[in-house]
């Protein structure tokens, strides 16, 4: 199931799992606006 990401204000993503390991460039983002979508999604996330 993708999973949606804000990286910046107005900044939403989605990531595609697969059954590899994958890796992605973020670019310049905000951490403190980085946030999971569990809004739309049914995700539990732990801040690290």
């Amino acid at each position: 199931m993708p999973v949606r990401i804000r990286t910046a204000e107005n900044d939403w993503q989605w990531l595609q799992p697969t059954s590899e390991w994958q890796s992605t460039t973020l670019g310049e983002y905000d951490k403190d606006a980085f946030q999971v979508d569990t809004t739309h999604m049914y995700i539990a996330t732990d801040e690290m």
